[in-house]
């Protein structure tokens, strides 16, 4: 595996696990949404039988308000209480919801407040009391804001020796379903007092006096037993205070972020809106729990995969390492080596055969190199000497030279030398793509007749022009006359007495032209071969009749320029028929 390849599975992997672990938590809010929504259609149905208070405790832990058509609150969870409404200053979506990071809840009026009246009233009260106490025993009826079930008594008591003037003794008593309440008040000089403690009700009984006062004028308990009003009241007194805020988080136990939904209600009383706030922090933090979970899971995954990867391909390419290895000693004096195909793997085996015909193929090549290179020296080397051989006799012994006649044979080596140079430079151009082909219109009846008389005239044999008719083809006219001059040569040189020459145009949209003799013939499994460089068919080169082998060679590389096929077909003599095949717009 590529370092690229390590990189790009990281990224992703790191892109899958960041997607999940968001689509969860998206998956786990809406589950905490459509949960908060459903518990909240059912205390819509408290709501409208009137069971207020059921309809908030029905929500469990979550801050729960119930206003009315004022936004007054009508009925609140445990949590809520003394909080003002919340969600005034929020924005909702179209399903009621919002969602907020940070959530602080505003309380409502102190009870400080109203203690601080309350306790002016007591000392107007001990006033009075004390006013009334000079003039004898005073009993005080019931206060109209106690409950039905209380009695309070006061009596002044001036039968004790030791009490001073403005001493006075105070009784009161308290009766309900769950608990009797006796206080007596004794204040003398020294301002001693004595508390009488209810042991069934656990309480402090003129503090449970004092607590009752306070939380009815608070409108915070009404019908509570005392005992439970003064177990409750010092949480409440706490936390309340007027005009201070508190986290949502003290309330819920949980951080935010915080989802608050908001549903339009029917009550007894008329429209309502129950809201209800609950932490998301959970979802998060299993959201968050899940991604670390899912991330070692897919980083094990991921390694264990690379691990087994690993394996698996090094014990897989463990012959393509071998036949690798066999391929890098393969050389150029080497190439007639082949690597072993493995056995029982058709893959492998296909493989090593293909490799084997690529080097078979490299090896022809460099036969072809080397061949070409032996006989170009060696077609080069027959003028060369022939030349040097003149020259050295006209030095030496210029009596005995016939000059014009050794000129004459000067000029025929160096036209011979030329030919095969050109041949050269024209096969090199064409293997690198550089054999420039300049198409324009040519009445290729002329360009042949031409070529016929241009052979003619070095040569007895006969030739036919009978079947060549009138044709007009773009193509190159150098480089096309070049190749029936190949042709027309070739022919010559092996025909017994007629060469034939026709050129027509047949349906297919093409242009054929033929150059056939009466000679020996080729074999037909050697046509093909006779277009390779340096390729003469008889045993020798001695047997090529004076040919260099370049020839056909040449014209296959012409021919193929122009978009066309050369070949040698049926004949139509007794020996060989070569055609040339060119389309009309060559």
């Amino acid at each position: 595996m590529t370092l690229f390849s390590a990189v790009a599975t990281f990224v992703a992997m790191v892109l899958v696990v960041a997607f999940m672990g968001v689509a969860m938590r998206l998956i786990l809010e809406d589950a905490l949404s459509d949960a908060l929504h459903q518990r909240m259609d059912q205390a819509a149905v408290f709501v409208e039988q009137g069971n207020y208070t059921q309809a908030v405790d029905s929500f469990g832990v979550e801050i729960v308000q119930l206003l009315d058509a004022d936004g007054r609150v009508v009925a609140e969870s445990d949590n809520a209480r003394g909080m003002r409404p919340i969600g005034d200053s929020y924005s909702f979506d179209a399903d009621g919801e919002t969602r907020v990071s940070q959530l602080h809840l505003q309380l409502g009026e102190a009870i400080e407040d109203n203690a601080d009246d309350i306790d002016d009233d007591e000392d107007d009260e001990d006033t009075a009391s004390k006013s009334a106490a000079s003039n004898g025993t005073l009993q005080s009826e019931p206060d109209d804001d106690a409950d039905e079930d209380s009695v309070e008594t006061y009596s002044y008591d001036d039968s004790s020796s030791d009490a001073d003037d403005d001493a006075y003794s105070k009784s009161a008593s308290y009766e309900d379903d769950s608990a009797d309440y006796d206080v007596d008040y004794d204040t003398d000089d020294d301002q001693d007092y004595d508390t009488d403690y209810d042991e069934d009700s656990g309480i402090d009984s003129s503090r449970a006096t004092f607590f009752d006062r306070l939380l009815k004028q608070a409108n915070r308990v009404n019908v509570l037993p005392i005992g439970i009003a003064w177990a409750d009241t010092p949480s409440q007194s706490e936390t309340q205070q007027s005009g201070h805020t508190i986290e949502a988080s003290s309330v819920l136990g949980d951080n935010g972020p915080y989802l608050i939904v908001r549903e339009a209600v029917s009550g007894p009383d008329g429209p309502m809106t129950l809201i209800a706030v609950t932490s998301l922090a959970s979802a998060f933090e299993l959201a968050k729990r899940m991604t670390v979970i899912l991330t070692l899971v897919m980083f094990a995954l991921l390694v264990s995969v690379v691990g087994i990867a690993w394996a698996i391909t090094g014990w897989t390419l463990r012959p393509v390492e071998h036949m690798r290895s066999e391929a890098a000693t393969i050389t150029a004096e080497s190439l007639d080596r082949r690597i072993d195909a493995p056995d029982g793997d058709k893959d492998l085996s296909r493989l090593a055969e293909t490799l084997n015909h690529m080097l078979a193929r490299i090896q022809r090549s460099v036969d072809e190199q080397k061949r070409f290179v032996s006989d170009a020296s060696h077609e080069l080397k027959s003028p060369i000497a022939a030349t040097s051989i003149i020259l050295d006799s006209m030095s030496t012994h210029p009596e005995n030279v016939d000059v014009p006649k050794a000129i004459a044979d000067l000029k025929n080596e160096n036209v011979r030398m030329s030919s095969i140079v050109g041949d050269m430079l024209t096969l090199t151009r064409h293997d690198e793509g550089r054999l420039a082909c300049r198409p324009e219109p040519v009445d290729l009846m002329d360009m042949l007749i031409e070529e016929v008389m241009a052979s003619k005239s070095h040569t007895s044999v006969n030739f036919d022009i009978s079947g060549i008719q009138p044709v007009v083809c773009k193509v190159d006219p150098d480089l096309l006359s070049h190749a029936v001059r190949n042709l027309l040569e070739n022919a010559v040189r092996y025909a017994e007495s007629t060469v034939k020459v026709s050129c027509s145009q047949d349906g297919e949209g093409a242009v054929s032209i033929r150059v056939s003799d009466d000679g020996c013939g080729i074999p037909p499994e050697d046509r093909e071969r006779v277009f390779g460089r340096f390729v003469c068919l008889g045993e020798n080169r001695a047997d090529s009749k004076g040919g260099t082998g370049l020839g056909l060679a040449v014209v296959k590389s012409i021919v193929e320029s122009h978009g066309g096929t050369v070949a040698f077909v049926e004949p139509e003599l007794s020996g060989a028929t070569a055609e040339i095949r060119l389309p009309l717009g060559a």
